[in-house]
């Protein structure tokens, strides 16, 4: 059997045999890795993306907080997704952990104090970009953006 799996990389090439081999164990070979100054971009946006969601559902909870399920099932459905999408770019998962691991909306919300209200809610009309950014679904923009730089192109 060894003679004849040789045999095959002989015929075929070194290359094609190895994709072969690895396809049939469900393996994925990543041929063109993410540079790291790509990857270095793609956790800054994902940072600064967190520090603004974070806001965002602090905000909706405080001032409106019907619609906080909702937002909170999208942005951990568009993280898992994101996840997904870091993986098949072959970025090491230690390292996605590190950038997504409390990137889920339990993780980044966390209820006010009751006393701690009245502020927030002052707070959070006082400056609305949280509520712009709900307006335009820009917390769901995370995902594209990461995409587009793992292609090569600006956020």
């Amino acid at each position: 059997m060894i003679e004849a799996d040789l045999s095959a990389a002989a015929v075929n090439g070194w290359p094609k045999e190895v994709h072969r081999v690895f396809g049939a164990l469900d393996l994925r070979i990543v041929e063109n890795p993410v540079p790291a100054e790509r990857w270095a971009k793609i956790r800054t946006v994902i940072a600064d993306e967190l520090a603004a969601e974070t806001r965002e559902l602090t905000c909706l909870a405080a001032v409106d907080p019907a619609i906080l399920p909702v937002l909170v099932h999208d942005w951990d459905e568009m993280i898992v997704k994101l996840g997904t999408t870091l993986v098949a770019a072959g970025i090491p998962r230690p390292e996605i952990l590190a950038a997504l691991g409390n990137a889920d909306a339990n993780a980044l919300w966390k209820p006010a104090a009751a006393d701690a209200l009245p502020a927030l809610r002052k707070s959070c009309m006082d400056d609305q970009a949280w509520s712009d950014r709900l307006a335009t679904f820009r917390s769901l923009a995370l995902g594209s953006s990461v995409e587009r730089i793992l292609a090569g192109e600006n956020p």
